[in-house]
C-alpha cells in the first residue's frame, strides 16, 4: 500500500489564513500606490495637453500674450474648444465633473482640510466647468487685475483647476485636483503649475521646495502639483497631503 504525503485540512486553513492576513495588510498599500501612479501620469499628461493646446491655438489666434483675458470672455470656447472635444457641464451632470456639496449646491472641490470650495469662492464665481472625453474635468477662469503701481496696466492670466481623475474622487485639492495658471506678462509668461501667493505678487513656481512643502496644506493645496513636477512627476516621499 502506497503512502501519500498531503496537507491536513488544518494546515490548509492555517495557510489560507496567513495568506489572507498578509493580503489584508498589503493590498490597501498596493491599491494606494497604483492610484498615485495614475494621478502622477494624469497630472503630467494634463500639463502637456494644456501646453499643446496653447500652441495649437496660437496658430489661429496669434501669440497668447495678446489673447483676451477679461473675465466676461467665453475663454474656453474662443481659444480651446476648436481643438478639444469637451462638453460643458450642466447642472444635471455637474456631479460627474466636480462634486456636489451635502446641501445639493454646486461645489467644485475640497481643500485638504475638508473645507468645501464653492462657486461663490473668489475666482471660481461663475467659473465654467467642462468634462473631457477621458473623464478629466476642468474649470477655467480668466482673471484681470489692475496693477495699482502702474496705472493703466493690468495683470492678466487664466486659472485652470483640473480634476485629473474626474468622477472617481476624492476631488481634493493637492490629491486629484491641481491648479494651473497661464500668465501672459513679464517673467511669468507661459503655463505654470500653482498660482499666485498672498502678498507681493509672488508665484508658486518661484518658491523653494521647502517653502512649498510647508505651505502645501496651509494654502489649500494650490501649489502642491508643483512639488510633484519638481520630483520628476512623482509624489515626494514627504508629500504633505496624506489620505
Amino acid at each position: 500500500m502506497n503512502k501519500h504525503n498531503a496537507f491536513t485540512l488544518a494546515e490548509v486553513l492555517i495557510t489560507l489564513g496567513i495568506i489572507g492576513v498578509v493580503a489584508a495588510m498589503t493590498l490597501p498599500k498596493l491599491i494606494k500606490d497604483y492610484e498615485k501612479r495614475v494621478i502622477e501620469a494624469q497630472l503630467k499628461k494634463t500639463y502637456s495637453d494644456i501646453e499643446n493646446l496653447i500652441k495649437r491655438a496660437e496658430v489661429d489666434k496669434g501669440n497668447f500674450e495678446y489673447w483676451d483675458f477679461t473675465t466676461n470672455t467665453n475663454w474656453y470656447e474662443k481659444y480651446f474648444q476648436p481643438y478639444l472635444n469637451a462638453k460643458e457641464c450642466s447642472d444635471k451632470d455637474i456631479k460627474y465633473c466636480f462634486l456636489l456639496a451635502e446641501n445639493g449646491n454646486a461645489r467644485v472641490f475640497r481643500y485638504a482640510d475638508g473645507t468645501l470650495v464653492g462657486n461663490s469662492d473668489g475666482h471660481w464665481y461663475n467659473a465654467k466647468k467642462y468634462m473631457l472625453p477621458d473623464g478629466r474635468a476642468i474649470l477655467i477662469q480668466p482673471i484681470t487685475y489692475e496693477d495699482k503701481d502702474n496705472p493703466g496696466s493690468n495683470w492678466k492670466y487664466v486659472y485652470f483647476a483640473v480634476d485629473v481623475n474626474g468622477a472617481k474622487g476624492p476631488c481634493v485639492m493637492g490629491w486629484d485636483v491641481f491648479m494651473f495658471t497661464l500668465f501672459n506678462y513679464g517673467i511669468h509668461k507661459g503655463i505654470k503649475l500653482g498660482t499666485y501667493l498672498d502678498g507681493g505678487g509672488e508665484v508658486d513656481y518661484k518658491r523653494s521646495t521647502e517653502d512649498l512643502l510647508s505651505n502645501c496644506v496651509k494654502r489649500g493645496g494650490y501649489g502642491c502639483g508643483l512639488l510633484i513636477q519638481r520630483n520628476n512627476w512623482k509624489f515626494p516621499k514627504n508629500y504633505p497631503i496624506k489620505f
